[in-house]
């Protein structure tokens, strides 16, 4: 086996990093590093990396950059000697000395942006245990000059301390089983330090990647949910409350919440016979006035040729209390839904009030009925 040989490996990781190398390529390069003996040892492999690539996108030209690599050793107590660059244009910094099982540790690494367009570039960890480097790689894209701080801000309506986002609610389209949905926010870097945002108390039906990792002062990443409705609890509405943090770390507070809702909706196959004879849900007005007294009502009535059953009735926000009479209608039957309000939650309330009813009208599966206050 080759000891040290981190620049030879290097290349080959270049390489195999390169989109245009892949495939057969890629293959190739396996067997070859193979041969060359470029396995890693099981101490270098006992690093774990929150990230092994920061990706710190637009970064403006002369203005370094810098990201940091959070990592922790999971094996035996290795002495960490040095972290090598591949080239002039990149600083590290790191602590020099024994990290124990178990400790986390830092790496930092700086780019000088003295060169216009995309980069990649590429870090090697040495220690008295590793036979192999542990690798770390920044990339990114070198540009003129970044956004305006106030353009940006003008993008954005949300403050979230060092950020901004161009929401603080997410709703998904309405969803069907099988569906894997996506909601995009944008989010722009306020402070004069690089960010590394995170969403946390992600619900298990969704994922959250924010891109880039590190976001720059004054540029902008975006935050991807994607929702699976297979794994949704239930057909109707169902909210979750996640947290944007600037790095991982942060205190969890209410000014950083956002409120996600998703909607299922359970599939209909009607046969042609079926289409003829369905329910029609009708409705006495489009929305409901609360009086003063923080009460009001709507009538529902079925319209169709067969039995209208109600499977879910629910409220976007707290503060409302639903009641209604009967959740199966026979045609031209008619039922009443009276709804209450709640003034400890309403006199702070920032979204609107809407109630959403499920039904088996094939037309309106889905029905959202506004509230709002008497005036």
């Amino acid at each position: 086996m080759i000891k040290g040989n981190y620049t030879s490996y290097f290349i080959l990781r270049t390489l195999f990093l390169t989109s245009s190398f892949r495939g057969v390529g890629g293959l190739l390069l396996v067997f070859i590093a193979a041969f060359m003996g470029f396995g890693g040892s099981a101490s270098a492999q006992n690093i774990d990396a929150e990230f092994d690539v920061i990706d710190m996108g637009d970064i403006t030209f002369r203005q370094p950059a810098s990201a940091t690599f959070r990592l922790k050793n999971r094996g035996s107590e290795f002495f960490l000697k040095a972290v090598k660059p591949f080239c002039g244009c990149t600083r590290v910094a790191f602590p020099k000395k024994n990290i124990g099982k178990g400790e986390k540790f830092t790496v930092n690494i700086t780019y000088d942006a003295e060169q216009l367009g995309h980069f990649q570039k590429d870090v090697a960890i040495l220690s008295d245990q590793f036979e192999q480097p542990y690798y770390l790689t920044v990339k990114g894209n070198v540009v003129a000059r970044k956004l305006n701080d106030n353009a940006s801000a003008s993008e954005a309506s949300v403050s979230m301390g060092k950020m901004r986002l161009s929401r603080d609610n997410v709703e998904f389209a309405d969803a069907y089983q099988g569906d894997l949905l996506h909601e995009k926010i944008t989010i722009t870097n306020l402070d004069s330090q690089p960010i590394n945002p995170q969403v946390v108390h992600v619900p298990q039906y969704m994922t959250a990647q924010i891109t880039p990792n590190v976001i720059q002062p004054g540029r902008q990443g975006v935050i991807t949910f994607t929702l699976n409705a297979n794994m949704l609890p239930r057909y109707g509405l169902t909210q979750s409350t996640v947290y944007i943090v600037s790095s991982p770390g942060d205190n969890i507070s209410k000014d950083r919440e956002m409120l996600v809702s998703a909607i299922k909706l359970p599939s209909l196959n009607l046969s042609e016979t079926q289409r003829h004879a369905v329910p029609v849900l009708s409705m006495s007005d489009t929305q409901i006035v609360l009086s003063k007294s923080l009460k009001g009502d709507i009538i529902l009535i079925n319209k169709g040729k067969s039995p209208l059953e109600i499977s879910a009735i629910q409220s976007f926000t707290p503060g409302l209390t639903i009641t209604l009479g009967d959740t199966l209608l026979d045609p031209f039957e008619s039922t009443l839904l009276k709804v209450k309000g709640s003034k400890k939650y309403l006199k702070n309330l920032k979204t609107p009030l809407r109630i959403l009813i499920i039904s088996n009208d094939p037309e309106r599966q889905k029905t959202v009925i506004n509230v709002r206050m008497h005036e």
